[in-house]
């Protein structure tokens, strides 16, 4: 969960991609890392986008939902 927030805020990092490379650097491996990254990061999302509308915060809202439907269109 941790990771899809860092990720959001801060794509530049590319937080992800760095945590897998480490992991198989261990010899490890996150079953279906992609996957559980893009639930958790909608997950996040929708609930910022709840979070927005009940402050009135136009303009973090409008972020939440582009962000959104960034991530559907993949």
């Amino acid at each position: 969960m941790d990771v899809s927030v860092i990720h959001m805020w801060y794509p530049m990092l590319e937080f992800p991609k760095r945590l897998q490379e480490a992991m198989e650097q261990q010899g490890e491996r996150i079953p279906y890392f992609e996957e559980r990254l893009l639930c958790y990061q909608l997950f996040r999302s929708l609930d910022g986008l709840r979070f927005y509308a009940k402050k009135d915060d136009r303009g973090s809202y409008q972020f939440m939902k582009n962000h959104i439907t960034s991530l559907l269109k993949g």
